[in-house]
C-alpha cells in the first residue's frame, strides 16, 4: 500500500510557525527607533550585499519571472512555485545540456530518450511534452509527434525558469505538470562584455564557446553567442556533436520604445544510442558499452528561430509588448531501435528498422498590454492580450518499420541499415491556434493581494494521410478544440521578506499532440485538470538564506481508457492524480560557504484507468504509478570558497524508484549521482576548472526504459578540464 501524505496540513503547520515568527519580527520592527528613511537605506544595503556576494545559494525570490505571467510579479509576489536557474549557476555546475540543467530544479526528473529529442521530463506526477511545456524566450513550439529538440545547449541561456503545476491559463494547451521557459541572453546597452570557454575531457569531449555584447552607440547594441561541442560517447559508435548560434540586435531610439531582433540556430548530430538490453533479466558488465544499432545509424536535428520583440510604453501606466516569431524544425532518424535478448539462441534479436523525418514550420504573434491603474483606492495591474499560431507539420517515414536481425551479445558486426520499406510521405497537418487572455493583480492592502487570470484557447486541426505502398489509403479529417482555463490566487505578505499564498488553477492537456493527432483521437475532447496549492516563501538572515515550501493536489480527468462495460471501446472516463510537498532553500552560513537544496515527495497514481491484457481481458490500473514518474527526488549543491582564487563545489542528484510500464511490473531502481569540480582563478576574469561527473562511477544509473527491458543508461565517470574567461 502506498504511503498517504497530508501535504496541505503539513504546510499549514509550517506556515503557522512562520506567521508567529513574522509577528515577532513585526513587533521588533515597530519598536525600532530608526526612521523610515534609515530603514529604506538599510534595506537597500541588504540588497547590495545579496547581489554582490551571494551568487550561489539564492532562490531569486526578489526577481520577476516571465514564465509565471505577464504581470511583472516577483517570486515572493507570485501565488505559485517557480524556480530560476541562472547562467552562473548552470556554468558553475557544468550543466551544458538543457536536460542536465533543468533537472536541477525542484521535482524535475528526466526520462529523456532520442525518440523525444532527449527532452522528456516529469514534474508533479505528470510526464511528457504534452503535460510539461517547453518554451524558448517565452514562445512555445507546438510539438509534432512528441519531440522537442530546442534549446540544444545552455551556453546561449541567461537563465531557466520553471513554473510547477497547472499553467494553461498562461501558456495554453498542456502544462498540467509544469512550464519550462529557457530565456536566452539578449543584447543590452549596459556595456561591452566578452566571455568564453575552452575545455576537453575523456571520451573525446571538446567544447568551445564564446559570447560578446557590444553597444554600438547609445541606442544600438549587438550580442553574439556561439558554442560547439563534440564527444565520442561512452557507448561504442555513439559520437555526437552540436553547434549553436544566437544573435540579437537591440534598438532603443527613445526611453519608451525598443525593438529587439533575435535569431537562434542549432545543428545537432545526436548519439545514435537507443539503450542497452538486459541479458537474462539483468544488466551485465559485458555489454555495458555495446551499441546494438547499425553502423550507419544517425539522429539529426536542425532548428532555426528568428523573432522580433517590440516594446512600447506610451504612458507611465501602459506597457505593450508584441512578439512575432518563426520557427523551423527539421529532424531525421535512421536507426535500428529495438533489442531484446533471446535466451533460446543466446543472441540479441534486433528489430524496428526505422527512418522518420519531421518537417515543421510555425509562425505566430503574441501581443499583450499591461495597465497600472487605481481601483477604489487600491493599486491594480491588468494584462490583456492574445496570440495566434499557424503550424505546418509533415511526417515522412518507412512504416511499418520491418526487418529483423540477430547478433551475439558482444563482438558482433553491427551491419548497415536495411531499406526493407520505402521512406515516403505519411501525413501532413495544418493547425491554427488562437487565444485571448487576461490577468489581473489587485493590491487590496499593502500586505494582501488577489490574482486572477482567464484564457480562451481555440485549436483548428486538419490532417491529410497519404496513400502508401504498404496498403494505407489516403484519408483526411478535421478536428476543433476549445477550452477556457482560469486561475485564482492570493498572497499575504506580513513583511517584505515573507509571503504566504494559496491558489487554484485549471489546465487542459491534449489527448494526442495538437499537431500530429490521429484519426482515432479526433473524436475526444481535451483532458482537463485542476490544481490546488498553498505555500510559504521567505528571505532570512539579511538575505543570506531563502526558502520556499509548497503543497499541492492535482486531478486530471477525461483520460482515454477502456470502457469497463465493453473493453473494445475507448471512453474519456479515466482519472489521474497526484499530491505532494516541495521544499527548496539556499543558505550562506558564512561568507565562504553556500548550500542549495531542493526536494520533493509525492504520491502519483491512476485513480481510474482501464486497459486490456494480451488476451483482451479488462485490467484496472487504479492505484498504479504512471510510467517514468519517481515519487521522490532531490538536489543538493555545496560551494566552498576558502580563498578568492579557489572554489570547490560538489552536488548530488537523487531520483527515486520508478516504473517502466503502466502496469508497474518493471521497476527502475533509483539512483544518487555525485558531481564535483574545482576552479582556480588564474587571474582576474580567467579561471581553470577541473570537473568530474559521476564521481563514484555508478554504472547502473537508468535514465529511462526505451522499450521492454531496453534501458537508456547514464554516463559513467567523466573528466573535463576547462579554461573560462570573462571581461
Amino acid at each position: 500500500m502506498k504511503p498517504i501524505y497530508r501535504p496541505m496540513a503539513y504546510v499549514a503547520s509550517v506556515a503557522a510557525l512562520a506567521i508567529s515568527q513574522s509577528n515577532v519580527a513585526l513587533a521588533a520592527q515597530s519598536n525600532a527607533e530608526t526612521s523610515d528613511g534609515q530603514q529604506r537605506a538599510d534595506e537597500q544595503q541588504d540588497v547590495i550585499i545579496v547581489e554582490g556576494e551571494y551568487t550561489g545559494g539564492s532562490l531569486g525570490l526578489t526577481e520577476p519571472s516571465e514564465v509565471a505571467g505577464r504581470l511583472g510579479l516577483t517570486l515572493l509576489e507570485t501565488p505559485g512555485s517557480v524556480d530560476i536557474i541562472s547562467a552562473d549557476a548552470i556554468q558553475l555546475r557544468g550543466d551544458f545540456s538543457a536536460i542536465d540543467a533543468v533537472t536541477r530544479a525542484t521535482g524535475v526528473t528526466s526520462s529523456a530518450t532520442p525518440g523525444n529529442g532527449n527532452s522528456r521530463v516529469a514534474v508533479r506526477g505528470f510526464a511528457g511534452n504534452g503535460s510539461v511545456l517547453s518554451l524558448y524566450d517565452s514562445t512555445r513550439l507546438y510539438v509534432g509527434a512528441g519531440t522537442v529538440t530546442f534549446p540544444a545547449d545552455t551556453w546561449t541561456l541567461e537563465r531557466i525558469e520553471v513554473l510547477r503545476g497547472a499553467s494553461s491559463v498562461i501558456h495554453g494547451v498542456g502544462a498540467i505538470g509544469a512550464a519550462i521557459n529557457y530565456v536566452p541572453k539578449r543584447a543590452n546597452l549596459d556595456g561591452e562584455t566578452t566571455q568564453g570557454l575552452v575545455s576537453a575531457g575523456n571520451n573525446g569531449v571538446q567544447r568551445f564557446a564564446a559570447g560578446w555584447n557590444v553597444p554600438i552607440n547609445d541606442t544600438l547594441a549587438v550580442r553574439v553567442d556561439g558554442s560547439y561541442f563534440q564527444s565520442d560517447g561512452f557507448i561504442d559508435r555513439a559520437e555526437q556533436s552540436r553547434f549553436v548560434f544566437a544573435g540579437s540586435v537591440l534598438w532603443k531610439p527613445v526611453d519608451n520604445f525598443s525593438a529587439t531582433f533575435s535569431i537562434d540556430y542549432a545543428d545537432i548530430e545526436d548519439a545514435p544510442y537507443w539503450g542497452t538490453p538486459k541479458i537474462g533479466g539483468e544488466l551485465i558488465e559485458a555489454n555495458r558499452r555495446e551499441n546494438y544499432n547499425v553502423e550507419d545509424g544517425f539522429i539529426e536535428y536542425e532548428d532555426t528561430w528568428p523573432r522580433l520583440r517590440l516594446n512600447w510604453q506610451p504612458t507611465d501606466f501602459i506597457d505593450i509588448t508584441s512578439d512575432t516569431y518563426y520557427i523551423k524544425a527539421n529532424r531525421q532518424w535512421r536507426n535500428l531501435e529495438n533489442y531484446i535478448f533471446n535466451p533460446d539462441t543466446n543472441l540479441v534479436d534486433r528489430s524496428f528498422y526505422l527512418e522518420i523525418l519531421h518537417r515543421q514550420d510555425q509562425v505566430g504573434n503574441r501581443t499583450a498590454a499591461t495597465f497600472d491603474t487605481n481601483f477604489g483606492g487600491m493599486e491594480n495591474r491588468l494584462s490583456v492580450g492574445g496570440e495566434f499560431n499557424d503550424i505546418n507539420f509533415r511526417h515522412i517515414n518507412n512504416s511499418p518499420f520491418g526487418g529483423e536481425t540477430s547478433v551475439p551479445i558482444v563482438n558482433f558486426d553491427p551491419g548497415t541499415f536495411l531499406f526493407v520499406d520505402e521512406t515516403t510521405p505519411d501525413y501532413s497537418t495544418d493547425t491554427q491556434q488562437y487565444a485571448f487572455f487576461v490577468d489581473n493583480v489587485l493590491e487590496v492592502t499593502p500586505e494582501f493581494s488577489f490574482i486572477a487570470g482567464l484564457r480562451y484557447d481555440n485549436v483548428s486541426f486538419s490532417r491529410v494521410d497519404v496513400a502508401r505502398s504498404n496498403g494505407q489509403t489516403a484519408d483526411e479529417f478535421d478536428a476543433d478544440f476549445s477550452n477556457v482555463t482560469w486561475r485564482l490566487g492570493t498572497v499575504y505578505q506580513p513583511t517584505d521578506k515573507l509571503s504566504f499564498y494559496a491558489q487554484a488553477s485549471t489546465s487542459v492537456d491534449p489527448i494526442g499532440s495538437p499537431v500530429s493527432l490521429r484519426a482515432s483521437q479526433a473524436e475526444f475532447d481535451l483532458a482537463t485538470g485542476r490544481q490546488y496549492e498553498i505555500g510559504v516563501k521567505q528571505i532570512l538572515w539579511d538575505g543570506r538564506a531563502e526558502w520556499a515550501l509548497a503543497a499541492y493536489r492535482i486531478r486530471k480527468n477525461d483520460l482515454v481508457t477502456r470502457d469497463p462495460d465493453d473493453p473494445t471501446i475507448d471512453r474519456q472516463i479515466g482519472e489521474q492524480g497526484s499530491e505532494g510537498i516541495e521544499l527548496s532553500f539556499g543558505v550562506r552560513p558564512i561568507d565562504t560557504l553556500s548550500i542549495d537544496f531542493n526536494g520533493t515527495v509525492l504520491n502519483a497514481e491512476f485513480k481510474e484507468f482501464n486497459t486490456t491484457n494480451a488476451d483482451g481481458d479488462l485490467v484496472s490500473l487504479a492505484g498504479n504509478t504512471p510510467r517514468n514518474v519517481p515519487e521522490q527526488a532531490a538536489n543538493l549543491w555545496v560551494t566552498w570558497t576558502p580563498d578568492p582564487a579557489w572554489s570547490f563545489t560538489s552536488g548530488v542528484r537523487y531520483v527515486g524508484d520508478r516504473f517502466g510500464d503502466r502496469e508497474n511490473t518493471r521497476e527502475l531502481p533509483g539512483f544518487a549521482v555525485v558531481d564535483a569540480n574545482v576552479r582556480w582563478e588564474v587571474r582576474d576574469g580567467v579561471g581553470l576548472t577541473v570537473r568530474v561527473d559521476n564521481v563514484l562511477d555508478k554504472d547502473d544509473v537508468i535514465i529511462a526504459e526505451y522499450s521492454t527491458d531496453q534501458l537508456i543508461l547514464a554516463d559513467p565517470r567523466t573528466f573535463e578540464v576547462g579554461l573560462d574567461f570573462r571581461f
